[in-house]
């Protein structure tokens, strides 16, 4: 589940990474759900982005309370949206709490050898316990730049990488 601080981060981020794992053939299997409905993105925040990412009409699932309370991970690009992780948490859900963007490079060190789901769970709860609290480095980061959605598509493209290595 996608939990970002910024609206616009949530919906769009949550729509580049379900197309980056459709990409990688992975979709049927990881589902993505962003933390903020779509209608619920102001114009104004909207008028903001890049030409090329407002010209996407972005398809996400909404999560809801059953995908709440059943998320494998929390993930967020920017800074994570902590009273979504805290209601995940009072639903008695043990997911991750992570910035993807800080993880992916500890992610992907795994890689290395034979990955299974629990292997990933187990380095993405290791990683969120060591830094309790963090959010991503990148809560300043200007989501009108075009670096930044580059940089979200690499992360989303590179994560999906990382789960089409997965053997359960």
């Amino acid at each position: 589940m996608v939990a970002d601080a910024n609206d616009c981060v949530s919906v769009y981020g949550s729509h580049l990474l379900h197309s980056a794992l459709d990409a990688a053939g992975v979709a049927w299997r990881w589902a993505v759900a962003s933390a903020v409905p779509p209608h619920r993105l102001r114009s104004n925040e909207v008028s903001a982005l890049p030409t090329h990412v407002r010209k996407i009409v972005p398809r996400v699932a909404v999560a809801d309370p059953d995908r709440l309370a059943t998320a494998e991970l929390v993930i967020g690009f920017t800074e994570l949206r902590w009273p979504v992780v805290d209601h995940v948490r009072a639903l008695h859900c043990p997911a991750p709490a992570l910035a993807l963007p800080d993880f992916i490079d500890d992610g992907e060190a795994l890689a290395t050898r034979p990955l299974n789901f629990a292997a990933l769970s187990d380095a993405a709860m290791r990683h969120a316990l060591a830094r309790p609290g963090a959010s991503a480095t990148r809560s300043s980061a200007n989501v009108s730049d075009d670096d930044f959605w580059t940089g979200l598509a690499d992360v989303c493209a590179r994560f999906a990488a990382l789960l089409q290595r997965v053997n359960d």
